[in-house]
């Protein structure tokens, strides 16, 4: 007779954790809720940290970067996203919008992320379960939190209602951090998470919906569509004569929806996009491909020019990434 096995348990997820790293991609891979990919959008050598508390039905999460970080992707489904707007990320924009301090920015279940970071980035977001919302929205105030979630909006807050839900959400972070005990028992964990959903659904009950149902402007419609022509043609040379035809615009316009959209013009945003798409491989291949024939495979002809402009955007040389990647430093 074989021997019976236990099912195996998943371990439970620890109350708080917290990852530092100079890779972009792990900083994206810690981010609770969300499936993104980061791309570095400003030069020099990147840093971030990202802190997060698992609350039962809520998720208080704060992210760190030192550069401007393009985050491309979705929210989960069962999810929804808030981050509230403070002067450590007011720079920042939101699909392409910007939001004022004391707003709060919405991504609700399944809709994308289409974000960028300002430098010196500080963010605070409460990651939320659907149904938690909707059972505590009803129970709680009897209210219906539908309107509050629909995709590409946010939240206009009072003043008084905004500073009380930053204030129960960095008092959780603190007291998690510092291990100090007050989180430890599942009823003190209960009622700090009742506070934080409280104070959560006090923020749009208080005042108005920021709805973003107004036409998309016209020069982000424009840089939306050149990215995509850019990324199918990645491997190729940029031809402006070839990027205006395709999009039915003069060169002037296109360089002002980039510089609107991404603060740089279009010929910088496409090797950003390359430099990007090499690191990645590089990485994705741990090292195992010389650096050389990486280039080479990507169409790089002077790999002196390719290495300083790859030291530029990331703050280190190519062969380090590699050795990185291997895990030989």
């Amino acid at each position: 007779m074989s021997e019976a096995h236990a099912p195996s348990q998943v371990e439970p997820a620890p109350l708080y954790s917290r990852v530092e790293s100079r890779d972009f991609d792990e900083i994206a891979l810690a981010l609770a809720g969300l499936n993104t990919d980061f791309r570095q959008l400003s030069g020099g050598e990147f840093r971030g940290e990202v802190e997060l508390v698992m609350l039962g039905s809520l998720r208080i999460m704060r992210i760190a970067v030192n550069r401007v970080i393009q985050a491309r992707g979705a929210i989960e489904a069962d999810k929804a996203c808030f981050s509230l707007i403070t002067p450590t990320n007011e720079g920042a924009s939101w699909r392409g919008r910007h939001r004022r301090r004391g707003d709060i920015n919405v991504n609700s279940p399944s809709s994308e992320v289409d974000h960028l970071s300002s430098r010196e980035y500080d963010s605070l977001t409460i990651v939320a379960d659907i149904d938690h919302l909707r059972s505590a929205g009803d129970a709680l105030m009897g209210i219906d939190i539908g309107p509050y979630l629909r995709g590409s909006n946010g939240l206009g807050p009072t003043p008084q209602s905004f500073a009380a839900l930053e204030s129960v959400a960095r008092t959780i972070l603190d007291l998690a951090r510092s291990s100090s005990g007050s989180l430890d028992s599942p009823r003190s964990r209960a009622v700090f998470e009742e506070n934080l959903t409280r104070s959560l659904l006090n923020a749009p009950a208080r005042k108005q919906s920021l709805a973003d149902d107004r036409p998309v402007p016209n020069r982000q419609r424009v840089a939306r569509r050149a990215e995509e022509f850019m990324l199918a043609n990645l491997r190729s040379s940029l031809l402006m004569t070839s990027l205006c035809e395709e999009l039915d615009v003069s060169e002037r316009t296109l360089r002002y929806a980039f510089h609107d959209q991404f603060g740089v013009s279009p010929r910088a945003y496409f090797e950003m996009l390359r430099l990007n798409a090499i690191r990645h491989q590089i990485v994705g291949t741990r090292g195992a491909v010389g650096v050389q024939e990486v280039a080479r495979q990507w169409g790089v002809v002077h790999l002196g020019n390719f290495a300083a402009d790859y030291r530029r955007l990331f703050g280190e040389a190519p062969s380090k990434t590699a050795r990185q990647a291997r895990g030989t430093g």
